[in-house]
Order: structure tokens, then sequence, then C-alpha cells
């Protein structure tokens, strides 16, 4: 009997022993998606011969934190008319390779700078992790890539939690400077669900993007916020005018700047958190940044 509880006394230790081993080596895995333009910078980083016909590329990467170790898989291509794949499927690319991670500062934003490094070609490219969400591609010269008012270079964690019980807040320090010009606009295409039920919009069925043209005004003289135009197209085009200011402070964040649109023909109030001059984050109605999803993004871009 004595015997019989030692041995089954010391499987229940070397069980306990191996699981805890076995945790211990979980690994823990950073997924963000995404869909992005194709431009020049990012068709040299990952040795793509593009055309003037490829319209964008699909996003899935993945982080090993326990080893600092990524792989990245992309499709790109031509995209399909009224649907939200490519003709004939698209063309496919795996990248891996080592990345690191550390706190910095890009133009306003401060954050958790990642640079990743291709293990064949040697070839770089970064990302800012503006919150839990999103995170923000940037340039060589270390700026945040604009998009078009299609897509944008933003990526977002496919396992971040939903806006109603997110903590984190934007990390912006400083207001973008724009004083050259008293009018500019904004466009994108963001996410439906979320953004249409924050802000009771009716939209068609089964709605699953928004597009988006903004136009802000300011005063010729002083250059300070006067009035904005706003065309979203879902269902049908709306036309929304008003008038914005700029906050500064927003919840835990008192250094924060954003551009608030109020609504004067449908009482709608619109939160956009400056990135720099070529870039908002679409803020949800506690101030908090919409997660995208893998083919569309809360981010808007300027236009030319």
């Amino acid at each position: 009997m004595k015997r019989f509880s030692i041995r089954i006394l010391t499987q229940i230790f070397i069980g306990f022993i191996l699981l805890n081993s076995c945790s211990a080596q979980t690994t823990k895995t950073l997924t963000l998606v995404g869909s992005t333009p194709i431009g020049k910078e990012l068709q040299t980083t990952f040795g793509i011969i593009s055309t003037n016909e490829y319209d964008f590329m699909k996003w899935e990467l993945n982080l090993n934190h326990n080893d600092q170790q990524f792989t990245l898989d992309l499709n790109y291509g031509e995209s399909m008319p009224n649907t939200t794949g490519f003709i004939n499927g698209g063309k496919e690319a795996q990248i891996s390779g080592t990345y690191t991670a550390n706190v910095g500062q890009i133009a306003n934003l401060n954050g958790k700078i990642y640079e990743l490094k291709d293990s064949k070609t040697g070839n770089k490219f970064s990302f800012l992790q503006i919150d839990e969400h999103i995170f923000h591609l940037l340039s060589a010269n270390r700026t945040l890539l604009k998009g078009n008012d299609g897509y944008s270079y933003t990526l977002n964690n496919i396992n971040s939690s939903s806006t109603n019980t997110a903590a984190s807040s934007p990390t912006i320090t400083s207001l973008a400077k724009n004083n050259t010009v008293n009018q500019f606009a904004f466009a994108g295409r963001t996410p439906c669900e979320e953004i249409a039920t924050d802000n009771k919009l009716t939209v068609s069925d089964g709605c699953f993007k928004i597009k988006w043209s903004i136009v802000l005004n300011t005063d010729p003289q002083s250059l300070k916020p006067t009035t904005f135009s706003m065309k979203r197209i879902n269902k049908g085009p709306d036309t929304i005018i008003g008038n914005w200011q700029v906050l500064k402070g927003i919840k835990a964040q008192p250094k924060a700047f954003v551009y608030q649109l109020k609504s004067t023909n449908t009482n709608e109030i619109y939160n956009l958190l400056v990135g720099d001059d070529n870039v908002l984050f679409v803020l949800d109605k506690n101030f908090r940044l919409y997660p995208g999803n893998k083919l569309h993004s809360y981010t808007l871009n300027k236009k030319e």
C-alpha cells in the first residue's frame, strides 16, 4: 500500500513538473492583420515587381515574443470588382526574420517601435504601436506612412479586446502643425458596424465598410478651425456640415490633440486623433481608438 501511494505521488509530481514546463514554453504571439496600399517603399522592401494595376496587399503578421522571430504572409494584386479579393487570386509571398521592439517617439507619437528584418534579404521595415489595438507602418525615415482614400497603412491586433472593454489610450504628445493652407481634406474607408452602431447610422444590410471624405476649413488669417463638410457613402451619399475645433487632453492623455467635428444638420459628433499632418485616427465616443479588421482600419489619410 505504501509503495503504491509513493508511486502515485511520484507520477503526480512528475506530471505537475511537465505541465508547468509546457506552460512556460507556451508561445506568446502577436498577430496583426490589415490591408494596405502597395506603395513603392513596400515594393522595394519586399522585392515585389508591381504594375499600375496592383491595388493593395493583405497582411497577416505573426510576432513570436519568445524568440523575437516573425513570419509575414502577404497576398497582393489587382482587386476583383465588387469583391474583397484579387483577380486570379493575386500573388502570395512569405517573409520571415527577426525583430526588435523599443520605446520611442515618432513625430507626435510615443509608443513601442517594432523594427523587423528579413532574414533572406536583410531588408528592414518598421511600425509604431499606437495602443493595444492598432499599429501603424513607418517610412524609411521614420514617419507615419500615408495611405490613400481606399486603404491606410494601419495594422490591427486580431486578438485585442473590443472598444467596450479597452482600457488603453492613445499616446500623442503634441499637435501636428500645418500653417500653410486654410483648407485641407482627408479620406478613407473604415469598417462599418461599430461606428454605425455608435452613431445610430442607417446603413445597408451586411454593411462592412463606409467611405469618408472630409474637408476642414480654417480662418484665412488666424488659421483657426471654422467649418467642415463631410461626405459619407454606404447606402447612399450623406453630406454632413458643421463646425470643428481642436481639443487638448483626453482621458489619461492630457497632451493628446483631437479634431472634434460637430454637425449642424445631423447632430453627429466625430473625434479624430491627430497622428501628424497626414494621418488621423478615428476615436469612439469614449475617446478610444477603434480596432479595425483585416480589410479596413479606422484611419483617414490626407488628400493631395
